[in-house]
């Protein structure tokens, strides 16, 4: 916030112990004025606590009710080992948010897809999504640019399984293009980004730079506007980073 950012700080909800521990750190993240959140179950088997699952906090209320105005959730192209009803799930989700639009608060949910290596993948699931849909907001994750070590490892945490198998088979050749998204990006049909800086921020932001003066190159009708810079979402042709 003191560099002028967007925070958009994730709830991973199995990894609370209780709803009180949850309500202190939204009431930290209200204080600072956070207005974006990014809400997933998490990475765990088991969760620590009571908490469960996403749709348990946004039935809560808790959110609304410390200030936050937008509630990113989490797409999975290529599906969730952690969670085999991963589909109704996100269904429930966006039955919530046409509740919350009939209530007047359109645009409150947005969707953040899982970071994708395999677009034909992506670019069916999204499609699919917006057919049912129409209008809801949702942004593509991609990996910033990284080590192809870093990538492997990324693919393993996040579980995709056809991401990671589609770096390993076509090698180093891939790994390399793959260190840096320009061609991936070109090849998804959404505009919208999250970009996750797994090979660290100042990489991530110099490349974010790199894209924007780019576009600037290319079409000189787009506005300057300046990057914001970690856990953020930037007014760059749909360019979105957040920090994992």
């Amino acid at each position: 916030l003191d560099h002028g950012c967007l925070p958009v700080p994730h709830v991973t909800v199995r990894r609370f112990p209780d709803w009180s521990a949850l309500e202190k750190l939204l009431g930290r993240w209200q204080q600072l004025q956070v207005k974006d959140v990014l809400l997933i179950g998490g990475d765990v088997p088991e969760p620590v606590g009571k908490l469960d699952n996403a749709m348990q906090v946004l039935e809560s209320g808790l959110l609304e009710a410390h200030g936050f105005e937008r509630i990113g959730v989490a797409l999975h192209p290529e599906g969730n080992p952690l969670d085999s009803a991963h589909a109704s799930n996100l269904q429930k989700k966006l039955e919530w948010a046409k509740g919350q639009e009939r209530r007047g608060h359109s645009g409150r949910l947005y969707l953040v897809s899982q970071p994708c290596f395999v677009p034909s993948l992506v670019n069916s699931c999204m499609a699919s999504v917006h057919q049912q849909f129409p209008g809801m907001e949702s942004w593509v994750g991609v990996a910033g640019p990284a080590s192809p070590k870093k990538l492997i490892r990324f693919a393993q945490i996040c579980g995709v399984s056809a991401g990671l198998r589609m770096l390993q088979h076509h090698g180093l050749k891939s790994l390399a293009s793959a260190a840096t998204p320009e061609r991936l990006i070109s090849e998804i049909e959404n505009r919208n980004f999250h970009v996750f800086s797994i090979g660290g921020l100042e990489p991530t932001l110099e490349w974010m730079e790199d894209i924007k003066r780019m576009y600037e190159a290319l079409d000189d009708t787009l506005p300057p506007s300046p990057l914001p810079v970690d856990e953020v979402e930037a007014d760059l042709r749909g360019l979105h980073h957040i920090d994992p």
